[in-house]
């Protein structure tokens, strides 16, 4: 199935990270304690409630605009390199599609692959 959406319609995509990620926090933070100080999930459940509220001011972001405030959030923080990896994809995406007025999932998964 290779549904379109409008890059407005996209901000939907950006909302069921920004909620994935805040209801992982607990499952990050554990998996980081194994190989890391364990403190992944806390500081990505900061960055993307910060990313929340930024958004919250903006209620018709698209999902460029979202993945642009997303990413300018986690640069802004102290970070990890979760900070790094998102900035690469959100700008994998971007590239692919910043003139695109038409989305859908395989070109989000292209974006995501070639953000290297």
């Amino acid at each position: 199935m290779n549904a379109e959406f409008s890059n407005q319609a996209g901000s939907r995509v950006v909302d069921a990270i920004i909620s994935t990620i805040k209801v992982s926090k607990g499952y990050l933070t554990e998996v980081d304690s194994h190989g890391g100080d364990g403190d992944h999930g806390i500081n990505m459940n900061k960055g993307f409630t910060i990313a929340r509220e930024e958004l919250d001011k903006q209620p018709d972001y698209t999902m460029s605009e979202g993945l642009k405030v997303i990413s300018q959030v986690l640069m802004r923080l102290d970070g990890t390199i979760i900070r790094k990896f998102l900035q690469r994809t959100k700008c994998g995406i971007q590239r692919e599609r910043k003139d695109q007025q038409r989305n859908n999932a395989e070109y989000v998964e292209e974006g995501v692959s070639k953000s290297g």
